[in-house]
């Protein structure tokens, strides 16, 4: 088999991977409970540990869902070079977008932060963040449509500021679509790959 027909099917066999709705699913389900702790307002530390639940998340999702279904895969090395890098990168910008949260109404809890300051620094620090943290998505799973959702992310906190879109809105805008996204995808991956009894190796 040529280099180019492996590479082709191992891009098929990536997107098969990828179309089971785990990550559309978890991120929604992630997005909406950091939505529901910054609109409570009274737990905001729990916001860092939603990072560890999205990925823990989707790694037990595979191993339950994907992996029974359409086996186990070993990518190239130049693919998963890629997706170790991306890792790395994503789980930065996720920390850095928790700690953002935190540290931010922290501080505006004690008085830190007027009124006038928070409108200027919560568009303009957190929409690159979330902004990258869709697109590296979209980079490391090859799922372009996050880049849709990058877009949105940044437009959204962007026009926090003239429009007055509270951040757990926004984090709400952007969960609500991508669970029901990953619902969608879910139904149509259990439909169209039956359980083969695939165990853990």
């Amino acid at each position: 088999m040529k280099q180019d027909e492996l590479a082709q099917l191992e891009q098929e066999a990536f997107r098969a991977y990828n179309s089971d709705g785990a990550v559309e699913l978890m991120l929604g389900v992630g997005f909406l409970l950091m939505s529901l702790i910054l609109w409570d307002e009274a737990s905001t530390g729990f916001v860092g540990t939603i990072p560890v639940f999205i990925i823990l998340g989707i790694r037990a999702y595979k191993r339950k869902i994907t992996h029974p279904r359409i086996g186990y895969a070993k990518w190239g090395e130049e693919r998963q070079r890629k997706i170790r890098r991306g890792k790395i990168w994503l789980m930065i910008i996720l920390l850095t977008m928790a700690a953002f949260v935190f540290l931010f109404f922290a501080l505006d809890k004690a008085g830190f932060i007027g009124e006038q300051m928070s409108d200027i620094l919560l568009p303009y620090l957190f929409a690159p963040i979330i902004g990258l943290a869709f697109c590296m998505i979209a980079f490391i799973r090859s799922m372009p449509h996050f880049y849709i959702f990058g877009a949105l992310g940044f437009l959204l906190t962007i026009l926090n500021r003239p429009w007055h879109i509270h951040l757990w809105l926004i984090l709400l805008l952007l969960g609500s679509p991508s669970l029901v996204i990953g619902i969608v995808r879910l139904i149509r991956f259990l439909r169209n790959h039956p359980n083969l009894g695939v165990q853990e190796v």
